[in-house]
């Protein structure tokens, strides 16, 4: 049977964890560097998709094709998960869909917090207004905002129905109720989650990146692909003083020559 383990071990830090879920956390990294099969720790994240219907059209989804069907997380599960949480670290919400427009999502948040582990979600930003105070009435730690655009017009044009004005104007309220609460969270904005998504959408906002290539794809041509040319000389009768475009063509007599010998 193959074992599958994460690629990383570091997760996010946030707000300092119980001493249960410090302990479950330090066993579970042991068990992994012993590269252990069975573990007596529980994980340290849970990631939860509770939707994959969102509030967005954007142009990459699949969302349109005729076979989708929406569906939502059963809360008597996660209900049941509650033991889990008192040893994970982490609990992540988000997925295929926009976890915010979960209808339970706001109690969801509750029932992580009561538990102590630290919470992380990543959204379009579209619903930050009617969520805002309950990301500090419950302590998130960390979320991400996903944008593909440096502008309205572009973001737009490829997130359908998302508005940078609303979505900026709701963080800054964000930072001020912080600032108010003396709060710890993080909030980052995410071009897919701090990958930039360069499509023919938002390429003329994302000048700075391809110039900053610019130099490595040169390299590239200049010690991947312009060597490759060298491989013809596999053809010919190869004389130094010639060099090779002017060596004699001989074919696969040196193969010949090889297999032969």
């Amino acid at each position: 049977m193959e074992i599958l383990r994460a690629k990383t071990k570091l997760l996010f830090q946030g707000r300092p964890l119980s001493e249960t879920h410090t302990k479950n956390s330090e066993l579970n990294i042991k068990e992994i560097d012993e590269g252990k099969t069975i573990l007596s720790s529980y994980p340290r994240r849970l990631v939860l998709e509770l939707t994959n219907a969102c509030n967005l059209n954007c142009v990459m989804c699949g969302r349109n094709a005729a076979d989708f069907k929406a569906t939502a997380f059963d809360m008597d599960v996660f209900r049941s998960l509650e033991p889990v949480m008192d040893y994970v670290e982490e609990v992540t919400l988000m997925g295929w869909g926009e976890p915010t427009i979960y209808p339970n999502f706001i109690e969801m948040l509750d029932i992580i917090n009561r538990h102590g582990a630290r919470k992380y979600f990543c959204t379009n930003g579209m619903n930050l207004k009617k969520i805002k105070n309950a990301i500090f009435d419950y302590n998130v730690d960390v979320f991400a905002v996903s944008l593909d655009g440096a502008t309205d017009e572009t973001n737009s044009r490829i997130r359908r129905g998302s508005k940078i004005d609303v979505i900026c104007d709701d963080l800054r309220d964000i930072v001020r109720i912080k600032k108010e609460r003396g709060k710890h969270m993080q909030a980052k904005i995410a071009e897919k989650k701090g990958r930039k998504k360069l499509i023919s959408n938002n390429l003329k906002d994302s000048y700075e990146l391809l110039l900053l290539a610019i130099p490595g794809i040169i390299l590239t041509i200049i010690f991947c692909y312009l060597p490759m040319g060298g491989i013809v000389i596999a053809f010919k009768n190869f004389n130094p003083n010639l060099g090779i475009l002017k060596s004699q063509f001989v074919g696969f007599e040196n193969f010949k020559f090889f297999f032969k010998y």
